[in-house]
């Protein structure tokens, strides 16, 4: 039997523990010692021993044999009644010893708390966007009897904060350039502004600037050449009447004739011609005109000098070929037919490009008696070049 040890600590119910030293083959109950019968049988078979041994030492010098089988007998007798006793003691005190371990119970064991864990961790979340992180500790119940931690009921096992993680640096970003607009005209002469944008998205969260990025328009001249500057207007003198013959032209001014020289005149709308029968443009006129005159008749043969002067009243300059090139003529507010335009520079089927000043509306049409309209244009506009299918054989001019 192994020895089994009960200490003051141990958990016990039911026993004194002051009265049990261990539990094996010599255990003491109380005061009562189950070793000492062992020791007394002990002693006893050494005694007998002995006493065989003397009696042994007797015999051979002539001692008794019976004598010596009665120390014999007595001695064996002995140890089997201290054997028997020890035994029967033994035998109690182990169900006692068994009776108290029976009745040992655990210890009390108390509540208990654990450490915090770690946060949990927001690594793969989206950066800027509010993330949850959780903590979480456990509690024990108490067993046996122990008792709980202090406001356990209260106790908080789990813990949440929030946080956001920084999003990465984003830099700025510049977008591409738009087309250049407007689109220019390419009918229309001079210069034509363009502009072109772009945008840009600031950068964010420390990112960088992108080079260039203050730089959000740019403008550009088309390229397109100048318009050719308006002719002078002119008044064409002939020297025969219906404008036949070697003309000249005079600009706004005086000028000296001889006369009979001049027999018919041509004078484009805002030009004024006024004839003098001396060569000191002084006394009264012999004649005032604002529009072409095939005769002049009897003033022919009168006039010395003449007056021109600019008249101010807004004209429509038209030419017989694109880009303002070509035989020039200037024509008034009015309405001109087929028969006015055969008079006029710019006759009929002839109109290729035309400037309109600001204040005026020119309609165009294709037949005469102002028939199949083909464009109107208000001015300020310069027509550099324009399609009819057949022409231009009437026209409109009047005030915006």
């Amino acid at each position: 039997m192994s020895l089994i040890s009960l200490k003051s600590e141990d958990c016990v119910d039911g026993a004194n523990i002051d009265d049990i030293k261990d539990c094996d083959g010599v255990t003491i109950v109380g005061n009562y010692a189950a070793s000492w019968s062992a020791n007394v049988s002990l002693s006893i078979s050494v005694t007998c021993l002995c006493v065989l041994a003397i009696m042994a030492a007797m015999t051979e010098r002539g001692g008794s044999l019976f004598w010596l089988l009665i120390v014999f007998i007595v001695c064996t007798i002995g140890s089997i009644i201290t054997w028997t006793v020890n035994k029967v003691t033994n035998d109690t005190n182990i169900n006692r010893c068994n009776d108290i371990l029976s009745k040992k119970q655990p210890c009390p064991i108390d509540g208990h708390l654990s450490e915090w864990s770690g946060y949990t961790s927001c690594a793969d979340a989206k950066r800027g966007v509010e993330c949850s992180e959780t903590r979480t500790r456990n509690y024990t119940a108490p067993l046996h009897g122990g008792k709980h931690v202090d406001g356990y009921e209260m106790l908080q096992l789990s813990d949440t904060r929030k946080t956001i993680l920084t999003p990465c640096p984003i830099n700025g970003v510049l977008s591409e350039w738009s087309d250049w607009s407007p689109s220019c005209d390419t009918t229309l002469c001079g210069p034509c502004s363009q502009k072109r944008t772009r945008t840009y998205t600031a950068p964010q969260y420390n990112g960088g600037h992108i080079d260039g990025h203050e730089t959000l328009e740019e403008t550009q001249d088309a390229g397109k050449p100048a318009c050719a500057a308006a002719p002078a207007l002119v008044v064409t003198t002939y020297p025969n009447t219906s404008y036949i013959g070697t003309s000249k032209e005079y600009t706004v001014g005086t000028h000296a004739f001889t006369k009979g020289s001049v027999k018919s005149i041509k004078i484009p709308v805002g030009l004024k011609v006024i004839l003098y029968d001396n060569s000191s443009y002084i006394g009264a006129p012999i004649g005032t005109f604002t529009k072409d005159v095939p005769d002049l008749g009897t003033k022919s043969n009168k006039t010395s000098s003449i007056r021109i002067e600019a008249v101010n009243e807004p004209t429509v300059q038209v030419y017989t070929e694109i880009d303002y090139k070509g035989i020039t003529g200037f024509m008034g507010i009015g309405n001109y037919d087929y028969d006015d335009l055969n008079d006029m520079p710019v006759k009929n089927d002839k109109l290729k490009s035309l400037r309109v000043p600001s204040g005026l509306t020119v309609k165009l049409y294709r037949a005469e008696k102002f028939d199949k309209q083909n464009s109107t244009y208000e001015g300020p506009k310069d027509v550099a070049s324009f399609t009819a299918s057949s022409g231009i054989s009437s026209i409109k001019i009047f005030k915006s």
